[in-house]
């Protein structure tokens, strides 16, 4: 695991945990990028049942968003940046964009600009993103995927994955 020096604490609500944003060595960029390119490649498949049972399908609808998560990117960006997300950061967030619990687009919501509010026991809430024009968006916890890494953390941090870069505190 690599630690690297803290750029600077990403502001985030009362009762969110904030993420911090590192530096990224050249020989961690380029293992990222040939993770995240080669895991990209890998065909798409759904099946129907388990087991030996199981049939693949021609299509499915998660598979054709996957292939074209929304309008303006496409699914093999889509993929590479979640990889890359999970492997750097161990977080990826996707934002389940649609109206009358339809998802129609799958939007990437970038780690360093989430926070996450807990609920008292301890699990994921609500999830705050600081968008570029630096007004905060609060989403309910079924309108975000958040795919995560293991922690070991024993304190509020716990709800974030461990990636291979992480802040020194």
């Amino acid at each position: 695991m690599l630690a690297l020096t803290s750029l600077r604490t990403l502001d985030s609500s009362p009762g969110t945990t904030p993420r911090r944003r590192c530096l990224l060595l050249p020989r961690s960029r380029g293992r990222t990028h040939a993770i995240s390119t080669d895991l990209s490649k890998v065909p798409l498949k759904a099946y129907r049942g388990k087991g030996a049972d199981a049939e693949v399908l021609d299509t499915h609808a998660v598979i054709e968003l996957l292939e074209q998560p929304s309008s303006r990117v496409s699914g093999v960006l889509f993929r590479r940046q979640l990889y890359t997300d999970m492997v750097l950061t161990g977080n990826a967030f996707v934002l389940l964009a649609g109206s009358a619990g339809a998802v129609s687009a799958l939007i990437r919501l970038h780690p360093s600009r989430v926070s996450i509010a807990p609920l008292s026991d301890g699990q994921p809430d609500k999830y705050q993103y600081m968008g570029g024009e630096g007004i905060p968006k609060m989403y309910e916890h079924d309108q975000i995927l958040h795919i995560r890494a293991p922690s070991w953390s024993d304190d509020p941090s716990n709800l974030w994955g461990t990636g291979a870069v992480q802040p020194l505190h």
